[in-house]
Formats: C-alpha cells, structure tokens, sequence
C-alpha cells in the first residue's frame, strides 16, 4: 500500500510575535449551512481584518496563500476561507444543489458578519483573486457598508468574454495540431 503525503495541513504554524495578541487558527465554520473552513493568522488581534478570497471556483489556495501571506500578517488579521467545494471544505455535492454566484456571494456576506462579530470590529478589507475577484466585487456592491476597501487580483471584468476567448484560443491551437480528439470535445 502506497501512502501519499497531502499537502493541505491539518493544522496552521503559531504566528511568532511576543504577547499574547497573536492569533494562528485554522477551524471548521458553519457558512450557508454547511461545513467550512477558515485560516485566521496575524500579529495582532486588534488589527483590522483582511479576507480572502480564492480563485476557482474549487481551487484552494490555503496551503500557498498561509506562507506568502506573513507579511500581511504584521499589519492584518488575514482570513484565508476554502469556499465550499474546495480544498479542506469540499463535500460531495449532490445532483439536488443548486448552487450558483449568489450561494458564494450570501456565504461572502454571512463569513464577513461573522468575522465581524467575532472581532469586535464595524468593518473589513476584502481581496479576491481571479473567481474570486467575482464573489468579492458582486459582496461589496451588495453590502458596501460592511467593507473599508476591495483589493482585486487577477481581475474578471467579463467572465463569458474571457471563456469564450480561452474557447477559441484551445480549439484554435488544437486544430493546428490537428489533434482530432480535442477538437470534438
């Protein structure tokens, strides 16, 4: 029997800082009725709040974002969140779920009101990047008063524009191979 080695951590590494202000936590939430995960690491508990939001949708960046994240750390309390489906909070969905942009954008705003209650704090900063970008934007348009700012990375601007040119471009470079199989599928 083969044993691999996951990549995605059970747990997070302590934030290193004197004091007791620090906070390291990686912890299963309920968002939108279903189980979650969030990261939460930073220096100082009393720093404002900055969430993130992964690109996807189902693409976890946990394991990446928590090592190039620490410098963010000295000056946020950096909320990593595995969106449903992806990494730590992927569940098998079940042919009956109807899930769309708004059960991410109402599962966006329901982490940033828990956020939000758990720190004492009136509001947040939000990055998206790529999918995520879209999940952010649409939550701040919805909910402005929640959010000091909307950092995006890897912006969409116009999602069935951007497939269709990915489309065109594959079958364009499948047809210059002349690769019959990807051309059909």
């Amino acid at each position: 029997m083969k044993i691999i080695k996951s990549i995605f951590k059970g747990t997070t590494p302590n934030v290193l800082e004197q004091g007791n202000e620090s906070i390291s936590i990686l912890e299963e939430v309920i968002i939108g009725g279903i189980n979650q995960y969030i990261c939460i690491r930073g220096k100082n508990i009393n720093n404002p709040i900055l969430l993130f939001l992964h690109g996807g949708p189902g693409d976890a960046m946990l394991p990446v974002m928590t090592g190039i994240n620490k410098d963010l750390e000295d000056d946020f309390i950096v909320v990593n969140w595995e969106q449903r489906g992806a990494g730590k909070s992927y569940y098998p969905f079940k042919e009956s779920d109807e899930i769309g942009i708004d059960t991410f954008i109402s599962d966006t705003y329901e982490l940033t009101k828990l956020l939000l209650k758990r720190f004492d704090k009136e509001k947040i900063y939000i990055m998206g990047n790529s999918w995520g970008s879209v999940i952010a934007i649409q939550t701040v348009q919805q909910s402005p008063k929640l959010y000091y700012a909307y950092i995006g990375i890897g912006q969409v601007v116009n999602m069935k524009e951007n497939e269709q040119i990915s489309y065109d471009y594959t079958l364009e470079q499948a047809v210059l191979r002349n690769d019959k199989n990807a051309e059909k599928n």
